[in-house]
């Protein structure tokens, strides 16, 4: 699991995968505007956060979302009558990965797999500092 400073800025500054995040026990999270900075993982400590207080604890919160979760958000994009086509899949992340990522030093599959998603789902692609 990439727990980079780049990761986490490219995941913090994708606003439209954060408005997708329904938290579950395991996700990798931070709390935003911590000094210290550390990775955290979703667990049972979250059940004081309830009704009201819930939507409280989620904006205060970074999502850091793994690589199957990233997958799964355009896995729908590649079904055909038979379930997902994942031949059809990874050669898609493939082209683009050769297309879209040269020079962009993304060093984890985390990281090429949200720019992905944000370039399948909002057509945006990471400059090195924002998505455009």
């Amino acid at each position: 699991m990439d727990t980079t400073k780049n990761y986490i800025l490219m995941a913090e500054k994708a606003f439209e995968v954060q408005e997708l995040w329904e938290p579950d026990v395991g996700d990798y999270f931070k709390i935003r505007n911590e000094v210290d900075g550390h990775v955290n993982v979703l667990g049972c400590h979250w059940e004081k956060c309830d009704g009201c207080e819930w939507e409280a604890c989620k904006e205060e919160s970074l999502w850091i979302p793994t690589q199957s979760q990233l997958q799964g958000m355009v896995k729908d994009r590649f079904k055909v009558s038979y379930g997902i086509d994942l031949y059809h899949l990874v050669k898609c992340f493939q082209i683009f990965q050769v297309k879209h990522t040269g020079g962009l030093g993304l060093t984890s599959m985390e990281q090429l797999w949200i720019s992905f998603v944000m370039k399948e789902k909002f057509s945006k692609h990471w400059t090195g500092s924002e998505w455009k």
